[in-house]
């Protein structure tokens, strides 16, 4: 049978992810995804049916970039922008200020620096003290 017409999509290779990596089995060329708990399929696969991930071209690909989630705005107008994580700390005057991650984007948009007070209620700020035990806060 000849390629070309006659395939049928679901027997087609498709590439999802990008998947973080749990473990990694060298000696069989087979690797354990952190697959999402929907897909119901077996999580461990052979190398040669993964890729490595690449991030987009936004310029020669516009079309494939992934949107950005905007803020949350309050009942009151006010808009607001989720905190993923803190990545780092530094001292300002008699305390110090956090750069956020914000939740959908990379560390290129990591440029906010956070006074103590307006992140002391994250989540987040209890884990970067959890990590950082050297970060003292009075």
């Amino acid at each position: 049978m000849q390629r070309g017409d006659h395939r049928v999509a679901k027997f087609m290779v498709r590439y999802n992810g990008p998947y973080k990596i749990l473990h990694a089995h060298p000696e069989m060329s087979v690797y354990t995804l952190d697959l999402l708990n929907t897909m119901r399929i077996f999580p461990t696969f052979h190398a040669s049916l993964l890729k490595p991930w690449r991030p987009n071209d936004n310029e020669m690909f516009p079309s494939r970039a992934h949107p950005r989630p905007g803020p949350i705005v309050t009942e009151d107008g006010v808009e607001e922008w989720e905190v993923e994580s803190i990545v780092d700390h530094r001292r300002c005057g008699w305390g110090f200020q956090f750069l956020v991650r914000w939740k959908g984007y990379g560390p290129d948009a990591d440029e906010w620096w956070l006074s103590r007070h307006e992140v002391d209620e994250l989540e987040a700020l209890e884990k970067y003290l959890e990590a950082n035990p050297e970060v003292v806060l009075r």
